[in-house]
């Protein structure tokens, strides 16, 4: 799974070695301006998150990069049982929003959203 850190204006995201190699990217930066929304959902699954754009990795699941007409979305982890994830919507160049699978999205969603309200 994917690690997160906050700094004083940005939001990292640090991908381990599976997701590297599948995204072809070591991490993810955005700024505090960047981030719009952060609210857990349940999963919409990959039909409606479009075709998959990443590597097709043996055991990856769901995780990697999709596009959809004009959304590009990002999925990392593992989905849980629950089927609740957390959704990020960005404003990035290269993405639109961030999915974030796994026990992690709760405690990463509370953060977030502290965050985005700090000024």
């Amino acid at each position: 799974m994917a690690s997160f850190s906050f700094s004083k204006s940005a939001f990292s995201i640090n991908l381990n070695g599976r997701e590297k190699r599948a995204l072809n990217r070591p991490s993810l930066i955005l700024e505090k301006s960047r981030l719009i929304t952060a609210e857990l959902v349940d999963f919409p699954g990959k039909a409606t998150l479009g075709v998959k754009i990443s590597k097709h990795m043996l055991y990856f699941g769901v995780a990697g990069q999709y596009r959809s007409n004009s959304k590009r979305s990002l999925v990392l982890g593992r989905l849980g049982g629950s089927g609740q994830a957390l959704k990020i919507k960005i404003s990035h160049p290269s993405l639109d929003e961030i999915w974030v699978c796994g026990s992690q999205a709760n405690e990463i969603e509370s953060q977030l959203k502290a965050f985005i309200k700090a000024a």
